[in-house]
């Protein structure tokens, strides 16, 4: 019987296996350009060998990606997502996660040389405190914003610029009665204490 014939019918009339057994064989060879010493007789220049599939070991074009640690620390995430081999094509595509930032005040871009994850950030973590004995202006942190009183004040008046704020006294005081009623106090040219019910 001649192999090669059965061969070339098989491919003819495609059929071909699907699963191959360990102890089936591959006929494989070198593909070169073979000696010729007559029309009809090539001699190849490399040996034609058969190996069995059990023993078929074939370099990887492709290899499993992995994070490591494997199983990461509280509050730290992975870069490698997962791999998909097509059942088809055989190809392989690995994911990875991109990076994200949350914060206004961070910024991720890749490096000129296109070597390097760059991380900016145009914020400090830093706190703030009162000084002294007197009331206090700062209340609390939130992330990355501080958070202060705002001013207010009776029988004054409160203007600000760009760099300073003002208390003014107001000319005249808005007392309250013990029954309620409210009177504005002021100071006439004399000295004397004037006193109007509102």
């Amino acid at each position: 019987m001649n192999i090669l014939t059965d061969v070339l019918s098989l491919i003819r009339r495609g059929v071909f296996a699907k699963v191959a057994n360990p102890d089936d064989v591959f006929i494989i060879g070198v593909n070169e350009q073979p000696d010729m010493t007559g029309v009809a007789s090539p001699i190849p220049y490399k040996s034609v060998k058969v190996i069995k599939v059990k023993d078929l070991k074939i370099a990887p074009a492709f290899c499993d990606n992995e994070n490591t640690p494997t199983t990461p620390a509280s509050g730290t995430g992975q870069v490698f997502q997962k791999q998909i081999i097509d059942p088809i094509t055989n190809v392989c595509t690995n994911y990875f996660r991109s990076l994200k930032s949350l914060s206004t005040n961070l910024t991720i871009n890749e490096s000129l040389d296109d070597n390097y994850i760059e991380l900016t950030t145009t914020g400090e973590p830093n706190l703030a405190d009162n000084l002294g004995t007197g009331a206090g202006l700062y209340a609390s942190k939130t992330g990355e914003t501080l958070n202060f009183k705002s001013l207010r004040g009776t029988g004054v008046s409160i203007s600000q610029s760009a760099t300073e704020v003002t208390l003014n006294h107001a000319s005249k005081v808005i007392l309250t009665a013990p029954n309620g009623a409210l009177w504005e106090v002021t100071v006439d040219n004399s000295g004397s204490i004037v006193t109007t019910l509102v």
